[in-house]
């Protein structure tokens, strides 16, 4: 009876250590698992916390790419309005230039041989904008220049409808040799100082030698155009 006793206590203390090792390994199973979960949802921080770290990165470098090509625009913006400002200053200055050199005016010429007015310094050059003016002209100087009747058949188709958008020049030269010629070889309407300028240039063209001394009087026909420079008139006698 006792031996049957302890074989049962034995058999149910070994019951119980059996039950307390299952126990064991259920509770070290769980705490692997809990561990392992852990473990995993650590590594998906991690994992996450490298995805936003990237992300984030990525942002970053596409706003900086952003801002590097607004820049980059900016400074295009900026070139480009500086060429355009250097292109309109090139126009300005090419503009200045152009009136600096300018405008050759069309012109018709005659040439007829008169008297000297030694009382003046040759060359000089009287602006005749009207028929009345150019009748004044002739009493004025008909004795003192000598204007005869080679003068008087040069002037005589400048009437009122010539003078509508014509006016004339008279310049009075003096010459040594009346073999000499004279050519108007440029009109040229200049501003100078803040003032348009007529710049007349005609050529000399020598005679022979044996000539006596004569005056001539230039006839030169243009616009009205040059009229804004009435008042200041340039002869230049030229070697032809």
């Amino acid at each position: 009876m006792k031996k049957t006793i302890i074989s049962i206590l034995t058999l149910a203390l070994a019951a119980c250590i059996a039950l307390a090792s299952c126990g064991g390994n259920d509770n070290d199973t769980n705490s692997k698992e809990e561990n392992s979960s852990a473990i995993s949802v650590e590594e998906k921080s991690t994992a996450d916390s490298a995805e936003s770290s990237e992300a984030s990165d990525t942002v970053s470098a596409d706003s900086s790419v952003e801002e590097s090509s607004e820049i980059s625009e900016a400074s295009e913006d900026s070139e480009a309005s500086k060429d355009s400002e250097n292109s309109a200053e090139e126009t300005t200055e090419d503009s200045s230039q152009e009136l600096a050199v300018g405008k050759t005016l069309a012109f018709k010429a005659k040439y007829v041989k008169t008297g000297i007015d030694s009382s003046k310094t040759q060359p000089y050059a009287v602006v005749i904008d009207s028929d009345a003016e150019l009748t004044s002209y002739y009493l004025t100087n008909k004795n003192a220049c000598g204007l005869g009747a080679d003068y008087k058949k040069m002037i005589r188709d400048y009437d009122v409808n010539f003078f509508e958008d014509k006016a004339l020049i008279m310049v009075a030269c003096a010459e040594n040799d009346d073999t000499a010629r004279h050519e108007v070889s440029k009109a040229v309407l200049i501003e100078y100082g803040g003032n348009k300028w007529l710049n007349l240039e005609i050529k000399h063209i020598k005679g022979d030698g044996t000539g006596t001394q004569t005056g001539w009087h230039v006839i030169i026909e243009l616009d009205k155009e040059f009229l804004e420079a009435k008042d200041n008139i340039a002869v230049n006698i030229v070697e032809g």
